[in-house]
């Protein structure tokens, strides 16, 4: 070998034992940072972390993941008298020159979650350390359950994400392809759908993130034939937007869609179905209490949260809150102002008394055509004044002023 192959060969070798030592120093301390990042944001929603380092070499880590939903996590969800539910993740990681690859395996310590076993969790991720990136991957196979009552069949789920490896860049996507429950005891049964979510986000400051997050579900079937009841929903839509408007403050939109929602056992249906409400001049001091560190209680940290956010004039716009009744165009657009209050005057009750503005509202006359019964009350407000008629629709302007419920311009109701 010429002294040249050995000076190339020489440079490689050095610069994968190099590659290797950056590499190892970079993972413990990108994943600290993420553990303690975060443990301080799931410990506000009464989710405890904590992690122990089992293996450490040149060559590779292990450690596990503690996860414990409290019972103050589950007493939010109905299940106050629950004992608290931990689950382990156990991470196996392989070091290459400026990469790192990583498996992962699920358990329930204390065989609280019985059933995990028969999703067969796969988990995976790997972190690049020259372009300062993370990717992991998480899948569940079809599961099968019957302790509960009736047959529960769980579908594939998978997710993948990618982050930067500061985690001030997120993007996650899901996709879910539903559940059915058949044979309860009260004879009904459930279908659920595709479920997509994907969601982008951007580290603002501390752990509040502009984000811009989206579900779709393809259908649900709730039917009973004891109850009488049977109910489908096609095509939601689900999108959340929050974002920076000023270098102080945020605007939150959320817009639903959904294509149908049919009630076929009260011959009625739903369709065109359309929400779109913002909310702005959310101040990064309300944010910052709402992501606040774990010092404070949660009684706390809502009450901190509240009066700053009634320290600030709001305005929500309706953009739309439209839907068809059997066909019949139900259709309203506004704009509401929250003027400034305390946590005070929300225990009082007087919150409602604080907004003022006006959404107009317009209906279909085939109204009374689908629904007859409709028709003596759309007479009895056409003659107070409280309707108005325009070509083939029915309008009303309602107006909130000072605690005044007003019907184009008629007092109608006082809060």
């Amino acid at each position: 070998m010429g002294k040249k192959s050995v000076l190339i060969v020489g440079g490689l070798a050095i610069l994968a034992i190099g590659g290797q030592v950056l590499t190892k120093s970079r993972y413990s301390t990108v994943i600290e940072h993420q553990f303690d990042s975060l443990k301080k944001a799931y410990q506000l929603q009464g989710i405890e972390l904590s992690r122990q380092i089992t293996e450490e070499s040149f060559l590779g880590a292990k450690d596990t993941v503690f996860v414990t939903l409290t019972e103050d996590y589950l007493s939010q969800y109905g299940l106050s008298e629950s004992s608290p539910l931990k689950v382990e993740f156990n991470n196996d990681c392989t070091f290459f020159p400026f990469y790192v690859l990583c498996d992962s395996a699920l358990r329930s310590p204390n065989g609280d979650l019985s059933s995990l076993s028969k999703f067969s969790p796969k988990m995976d991720y790997s972190i690049n350390v020259l372009f300062d990136s993370m990717h992991g991957n998480l899948s569940l196979e079809e599961a099968v359950i019957e302790e509960n009552d009736g047959t529960l069949t769980i579908y594939p789920l998978t997710v993948a994400y990618d982050t930067d490896l500061a985690l001030d860049e997120i993007n996650v996507s899901l996709n879910w392809q539903g559940t059915t429950l058949k044979g309860s005891s009260s004879g009904t049964d459930i279908t659920l759908g595709n479920l997509n979510f994907t969601a982008e986000s951007s580290r603002v400051f501390d752990n509040v993130y502009a984000s811009e997050a989206t579900m779709t579900l393809s259908d649900i079937d709730v039917s009973s034939a004891t109850y009488g009841t049977d109910v489908t929903i096609s095509n939601a839509r689900f999108t959340t937007e929050f974002e920076e408007e000023t270098s102080d403050t945020f605007e939150l939109e959320y817009k639903v869609t959904i294509d149908d929602i049919d009630a076929k056992s009260q011959q009625m249906v739903i369709s065109d179905f359309i929400i779109d409400i913002s909310l702005d001049n959310i101040s990064r001091k309300t944010m910052a209490y709402l992501n606040g560190d774990e010092q404070s209680n949660d009684s706390e940290q809502i009450s901190l949260m509240l009066n700053e956010f009634g320290k600030s004039e709001h305005s929500i716009d309706i953009e739309a809150f439209d839907f068809k009744l059997s066909d019949v165009p139900l259709k309203s657009a506004g704009s509401l102002t929250m003027a400034t209050f305390e946590e005070a005057d929300i225990k009082a009750g007087f919150v409602t008394e604080k907004l003022a503005g006006a959404i107009d509202i317009t209906i279909g006359k085939a109204i009374t055509d689908a629904f007859p019964a409709s028709k003596p009350v759309i007479q009895q407000y056409l003659d107070q004044g409280l309707l108005s008629e325009e070509s083939d629709l029915y309008k009303v302007k309602i107006t909130l002023d000072n605690g005044n419920v007003l019907a184009n311009e008629i007092p109608v109701y006082q809060m």
